[in-house]
Order: structure tokens, then C-alpha cells, then sequence
């Protein structure tokens, strides 16, 4: 499923933040354009929260800071707004985390085509980012990228009994805690993402 252009307009940047101030939903901005972001499954919150609550607890240790997708992601002109954030640099901007060290999507058959392709293209430009997490709210599934010293990326399919590992916060866990309390349809229900 396509986003939705909030309106065809094209905007700059600064007009995108004055419109997101007062905004009653949340919007992503990339080449000028406004989409506004749809609600999530209670699967997808779930994972999401299970994987912060993980985070925050190791980030804490670390002096490191975990955002919701209430926080934006900057990328040159462009702004997303992730599952998860990790940050292990203080940012000093209220909206934004500009060096994240990892971020974390849940995917959902609306999201999925663009968490793996045109948001995964933007996000290996922050060279802060050492690891990009997607994983999938309808099986115990991750995908993982991580940055090598050389500057490539590993890709890692996970599935479930695998270890999933954040780095920057040396925090490893089963992939099956993200998905603790999450009711997942059984295979081949019709459900996807």
C-alpha cells in the first residue's frame, strides 16, 4: 500500500515544521512532500514497547537514550519518525535525534515496501546508525542490518531462537522477548507484513 500525501503541495523544510507543529497526527517529509502516518496494530505496539522497555533498561546503563515514534529522525531534509530510536549521544533538540545508533521499524503491509527500501536508502547515510532492525509483527521474524568497520552492511534474517543483538547498547535478548504477550495469527491465516 502506497503512503498518503497529506496534501500535493510542495513544501520546504521549515514550512514541513511549522505545519508538524500544530499537526493532531504525526507526518513523515522526504523531497518536499508531507505523508501522514497511519495508526498501529496492538501487535505492533506490543513489540515496540517490549523492545524499549529492553532498550531504555540497557540505554540507562550506558548514559544512552531510547525514543518512541513521538521523536523524529533527521536526514539531511528529510524526517521519519521510527518505532524506536537509540541514541548513545545526547541531542540537545526537543523533536529530533540526529545520531542514532540504532533504529527499530515494525512493519505492517502498509509500511513494509518503504521501512525496506526508500527508508533503509536514507538511513544508511547517518553515519551514526550501526544498526537498522525490522521486524515483523505476524511471526517471530527480524531482519538485521548491521555496519561493518568498512563501512558495509551485514544483513542477518532472524527468526525465531535467534539472539537479537543491539551493539551500541550491548544488549542481547532472544528475538521471542520482543513478541512477549503478542498474539500472532496462526500461518497462512491471510494476515501479512
Amino acid at each position: 500500500m502506497p503512503r498518503v500525501l497529506e496534501h500535493g503541495k510542495t513544501l520546504n523544510v521549515a514550512e514541513y515544521l511549522e505545519f508538524e507543529q500544530t499537526a493532531t497526527d504525526k507526518h513523515e517529509f522526504v523531497g518536499g512532500q508531507i505523508f501522514a502516518m497511519a495508526g498501529a496494530s496492538k501487535a505492533h505496539n506490543r513489540i515496540a514497547l517490549n523492545l524499549a522497555t529492553r532498550a531504555l533498561n540497557a540505554a540507562d546503563e550506558l548514559n544512552g537514550e531510547v525514543y518512541s515514534s513521538d521523536v523524529k529522525v533527521q536526514i539531511e531534509e528529510v524526517y521519519y519518525h521510527p518505532d524506536l530510536i537509540i541514541s548513545c549521544e545526547k541531542d540537545k533538540d526537543t523533536y529530533f535525534a540526529r545520531h542514532p545508533c540504532a533504529i527499530i521499524e515494525v512493519l505492517s503491509s502498509g509500511t513494509a515496501d518503504v521501512d525496506r527500501g526508500e527508508k533503509w536508502q536514507n538511513y544508511q547515510k547517518l553515519k551514526s546508525l550501526q544498526t537498522y532492525i525490522l521486524l515483523d509483527q505476524t511471526r517471530i521474524s527480524a531482519e538485521v542490518f548491521q555496519r561493518l568497520p568498512d563501512d558495509a552492511w551485514r544483513y542477518e534474517k532472524l527468526e525465531e531462537g535467534s539472539k537479537l543483538k543491539i551493539p551500541c547498547l550491548n544488549l542481547e535478548l532472544l528475538l521471542s522477548e520482543a513478541y512477549k504477550g503478542v498474539e500472532l495469527p496462526e500461518p497462512n491465516s491471510g494476515s501479512s507484513a
